[in-house]
């Protein structure tokens, strides 16, 4: 169990803290991580669950739940959420 294991680290230290929390999850541990920056739960986890306002709103993978017009409404302000051709992987920019 992991609560914002990025917090206060720069981009290349999170994503690298992320990669290493993949590979124990590739090797059959189980990962469970709150994470608050859509787009490394987009890009790291194999599902996600979306709450707003403490009320379940979606369950699934990332391109399930992580949806423009679902991350739009739950936070209140204009966000992105679309397959990026060069990175191959869902990309979420608020």
């Amino acid at each position: 169990l992991i609560d914002e294991p990025t917090a206060n680290l720069d981009v290349g230290h999170g994503i690298t803290m992320l990669e290493s929390f993949a590979g124990r999850a590739r090797q059959g541990d189980g990962v469970l991580a709150v994470l608050h920056d859509l787009d490394l739960a987009a890009r790291f986890a194999d599902r996600v669950a979306l709450l707003t306002g403490g009320e379940l709103v979606a369950l699934g993978t990332p391109e399930q739940v992580l949806t423009a017009e679902r991350l739009s409404a739950g936070y209140s302000t204009p966000i992105q959420a679309e397959e990026h051709a060069g990175l191959e992987r869902l990309v979420v920019i608020g």
